[in-house]
Formats: C-alpha cells, structure tokens, sequence
C-alpha cells in the first residue's frame, strides 16, 4: 500500500501511524524543511530517510 500526501501535511504521529499499518508514504514538504539527501534521482528529485 501507498499513501500519498500533500504538501505541508506531514508530522512525524503521522509517519509512525503509516509504518503502523504496513504502509508506505510518498509526500511534498514545504522548502524549509530539509531532509538529509540519501540517492540523487535522475529527474533532480532526491530520496530521504526520517529517522523516528
């Protein structure tokens, strides 16, 4: 399963909410918050890790 969700709408109860059920996420967040960058995609976007 994946859940997908806008930007701005991410928190970390909602992250472990989603671990919770099995489930992976993809999200936008907003410009401010910087993730560290773990794999450099082909289209410029990144892959990033949240450490819980």
């Amino acid at each position: 399963m994946l859940l997908m969700w806008g930007k701005g709408l991410h928190s970390y109860t909602m992250v472990r909410a989603t671990l919770g059920r099995q489930c992976d996420y993809l999200g936008r967040v907003p410009k401010n918050v910087k993730f560290p960058v773990d794999k450099v995609l082909d289209d410029g976007s990144y892959l990033s890790w949240i450490a819980q």
